[in-house]
Parts: C-alpha cells; sequence; structure tokens
C-alpha cells in the first residue's frame, strides 16, 4: 500500500483558559495533485483525511475502485494519528475527473464521501440506487465502512451540471447529500418538492449561455438508506431562481439541516421562520426536514446586499450554528459589538433556535480585504466550543488570545480560525497562520477539546512544528488544542 507521508506524534505547548495552541502543524505528501478536501473523527480517535489526487502509479495499492487510465481521483486516507499508523488508503474513480467536494464520518468509522465526477466509468456497485451518469458532471456518493470496503458507490444527477457540496450522517448509517443542480431530470421523490424549479429544459452545449440567461439552480437535498439502495427522500429545494446547498448537518433522529444561498424571492418558509422574505441579491438560507422528507422549518438570512451560508453545525441543545459570507452593511446581529468599518466582504457566524424561529446570536468579523469562507468550514467541539475555518485577505485580520508564533503573514492568503463558547457565545481565539504565498483550508474536524485543520498550500516556508513528519508538500495539517 502506498505511504501517504503523514504527521503525527506531537509535542505542542498547551494553552491556559479557553485559549488554543497549534499542538502540531505539517506537510502532507505521497499523493500528488493533493487537495483535501474532508476530514474526520472516529469514537477511536481515528482521523480520516480525504480529497482529491493524481492516480498513484505502481501496483502497490488496491485497485478494486478504480476504472480507465491515470486521472484525477478521490482518495480516503485513515490513519491512528497517536502512532502515524496508515489503516488504509482508498482510491476511487474512472478515466476523467472526479473531485471529493465533501466528506463526513460517523462515529463508529463508516465514511461518506461526495462531489462530482465527469467520469463515464465512474465504479459503482450494484446495490445503488444509480448507476449511470446523466451529463457533463453527476454528484458521486460513496460509502467506505471502517476496513475501507465500499458498502455503496452511486453517480446522479441531470442532463447539464450538479455536484454536491455538503453532506451530514448520523450513527445509524444514513447520509444526506445537498448541492445544486442545473435540470429537470435530477432523481426525486414524490411530494411537494419534487419539480425542478428552472426552465423546462437545459442544453448542456449551452449550459454557460443558459447559466447566464436563467440564473437557476435548485438546492438538491437526497437522504439515503444505509446500503446505499433506495432514497429515503430527495427534494428539489428552490424558487424562481438560484439556489445552492453548501452544507449539511443530521441528527441521531434522522432530521436533516440545510443551508446555502438563495436569489428567489419566492423560496419556501415556514409560518415561524425568523425572516419570510429575501432582503438582498441574495440572502442565505437555513432549513430543516424530518427524516421522511416533511419542511418542519425554513428561513431567509441576511441584510441588503449579498449574503451566503456555508456551514452549519448543531450543538447539544439542538441550536442551529451556521456561518458564511456578507457584504450587507445591515446584516442581522445579535449580541454583538461590531460595526462595518469597510467595503468589501465579511464572514459571519450566527446562532439560531432550533425551529429556525429566533436568532439568539449573530456577529460579523473581518479585516479590510476579502475573508472567504470554505465548504462545511464549521464544527463544535465535544465541550461545546464552535470552531469556524476560512481564507483571509486582510493583514489587519482581527486576532484574540494569538500568539502569532506560527503566522508569516505573507502577501497572498493565510487560515484563518475563529473558536466561540457555544454557551456564552463569546469568541475566546482568533487566529492566522500561513507562508508566504496561498494557503487555504480545505476541512476542519472536532474533536473532545481540538480540532484539526487540513487544506493546500504553495507557501514552502508553510509554518510547521518541530516534530513535522513531512517537511515539504502542497497540503498541510494542523491540530489545534485547548
Amino acid at each position: 500500500m502506498i505511504c501517504i507521508t503523514a504527521f503525527f506524534t506531537f509535542s505542542g505547548i498547551k494553552a491556559q483558559d479557553q485559549s488554543y495552541e497549534i499542538g502540531y502543524s505539517s506537510f502532507l505528501g505521497g499523493l500528488s495533485n493533493i487537495n483535501v478536501r474532508g476530514l474526520g473523527l472516529d469514537e477511536k480517535g481515528h482521523l480520516y483525511i480525504g480529497g482529491r489526487c493524481l492516480t498513484p502509479g505502481g501496483d502497490n495499492w488496491d485497485q478494486s475502485y478504480k476504472n480507465g487510465i491515470s486521472s484525477l481521483d478521490v482518495f480516503v486516507l485513515k490513519t491512528n494519528p497517536e502512532s502515524g499508523e496508515e489503516i488504509y488508503l482508498r482510491i476511487i474513480g474512472g478515466s476523467s475527473e472526479d473531485h471529493l467536494k465533501v466528506m463526513s464520518v460517523d462515529a463508529n468509522g463508516n465514511v461518506y464521501l461526495s462531489g462530482r465526477s465527469k467520469s463515464y466509468d465512474f465504479p459503482t456497485t450494484a446495490n445503488a440506487f444509480h448507476t449511470q451518469r446523466m451529463g457533463t458532471y453527476d454528484v458521486i456518493a460513496a460509502k467506505l465502512d471502517p476496513r475501507g470496503e465500499v458498502v455503496y458507490s452511486s453517480i446522479f444527477g441531470a442532463r447539464a451540471m450538479d455536484e454536491c457540496r455538503g453532506v451530514g450522517c448520523n450513527n445509524k448509517g444514513y447520509a444526506v447529500y445537498v448541492g445544486g443542480t442545473h435540470g429537470n431530470e435530477y432523481p426525486t421523490t414524490p411530494g411537494d418538492f419534487s419539480a425542478y424549479h428552472g426552465p423546462e429544459e437545459l442544453d448542456p452545449g449551452l449550459l454557460v449561455y443558459k447559466q447566464a440567461m436563467y440564473r437557476s439552480e435548485d438546492c438538491f437535498v437526497t437522504m439515503l438508506s444505509p446500503d446505499g439502495s433506495r432514497m429515503e427522500f430527495s427534494h428539489l429545494f428552490g424558487g424562481k431562481g438560484f439556489e445552492k446547498g453548501w452544507a449539511a448537518a443530521m441528527d441521531e433522529e434522522g432530521n436533516v439541516y440545510v443551508t446555502g444561498y438563495t436569489t428567489a424571492t419566492n423560496l419556501k418558509t415556514t409560518p415561524n421562520a425568523f425572516s419570510k422574505s429575501i432582503h438582498g441579491v441574495r440572502d442565505a438560507f437555513i432549513a430543516k426536514f424530518s427524516a421522511k422528507g416533511k419542511l418542519l422549518a425554513s428561513t431567509y438570512f441576511g441584510g441588503s446586499d449579498d449574503d451566503g451560508a456555508y456551514g452549519i453545525a448543531l450543538d447539544e441543545k439542538g441550536r442551529i450554528w451556521v456561518t458564511g459570507k456578507t457584504t450587507s452593511w445591515d446584516f442581522p446581529q445579535v449580541g454583538s459589538n461590531y460595526h462595518k468599518q469597510h467595503e468589501g466582504q465579511d464572514m459571519f457566524i450566527a446562532c439560531l433556535s432550533g425551529d429556525l424561529s429566533k436568532l439568539e446570536f449573530s456577529t460579523c468579523f473581518g479585516g479590510v480585504n476579502l475573508e472567504e469562507p470554505i465548504s462545511e468550514g464549521l464544527c463544535i467541539t465535544g465541550n461545546q466550543q464552535v470552531v469556524v475555518v476560512g481564507k483571509t485577505h486582510s493583514k489587519d485580520f482581527p486576532l484574540i488570545n494569538s500568539t502569532q508564533a506560527i503566522s508569516q503573514t505573507g502577501e497572498d492568503s493565510d487560515v484563518f480560525c475563529r473558536v466561540y463558547n457555544a454557551n456564552t457565545f463569546a469568541c475566546e481565539w482568533s487566529t492566522r497562520f500561513g507562508g508566504r504565498k496561498n494557503d487555504e483550508p480545505g476541512a476542519v474536524v472536532a474533536g473532545e477539546n481540538d480540532f484539526w485543520i487540513a487544506g493546500a498550500t504553495k507557501s514552502e516556508d508553510f509554518p510547521v512544528s518541530s516534530d513535522a513528519r513531512a517537511k515539504q508538500g502542497k497540503a498541510f495539517l494542523v491540530r489545534c488544542e485547548n
């Protein structure tokens, strides 16, 4: 099996109080053209790293789920972070481009993968509910068991272009996939959200023209059975405009939580929604569905300009946290003393009640330049610390309890990380790190009182700790400890 040069056995300095320190930092090596888009932890403490890579050379890896010639493929690496042991490396792909965009791992060690594929021969399993490619890019959805064996692998979509940007799972083996579709052929189940809200026909050969003309896309919400053989429900949630789902979560009862953005004025909201109408060019939306696909709650969320949500998480009180970006001077804020002092794009983080009727906390943050979110860039630790991760171009990005020990504050973008207390809403840590060139996070996952961040870097001087297992590469892994 290929060894992806890794990272572990660390010796970071512990922080005091509720602040954090970066306890370990390393490059990732061993796979070429690597782009990390997923992280996961199971109840045994195993760490899972997922993303896209160029098909490895040689024959010393399991080719059971690889079709065709060398290409960009999906990979998942399972490791023991204490010993550095590589438990498995799984490569999945066809003859063309296959991109992992998001990954989720349940407590038992089942891995749920999704993204998009251009491969006509993307490997699927006989039990999958759909196995035929339909469009330019289609959604891929796969599940691995704790040994890395494929439980199901499916490809589905419409005739235009589809991709998944969010996946949520629970410990009963169910998973929900959310993203965007441009076509009315997307597989749905009967009900209120089975019809596509865009134009009746889309010509894949004129996709760019059609998008520019209609600006139409629907958010899909597709929940699969534990064996992947059927859709528990599949909805097209949208209005007469442009919707895309960017993040998803699921609780143990099977309720599904989705967030993204919309330009539609007629998106369906529920009677007690925090906001029943769109306020700007584009608003974030948040929706909750039952395990049977019934819409339980839905709201708009935003100010008078351009806003979108890219991450969602649930705290132990059943409240819904979302994060994203905003250019609105009047973005709704509660319990915040932040006042926008500059033009441009900032980040926001907000907490809403479980029925989406009340905004309990909301604030914005950023510097004079651009801050950018990542898909699923939000998680909550076991001790109820809310972690939001993204990319900043601002040299004056606000810092809190940060030593700046590993930040080079280069000319291009850095990674930022902020930690909020879910009970007091106080920001207890805010930092940035990176080298002199572009550094971009791709995923974050929370443990009990720590969290991991991984992503891509062009910085040869990306700051690594003394015990780093790789001193160069195009990807990084960082552990932040309380």
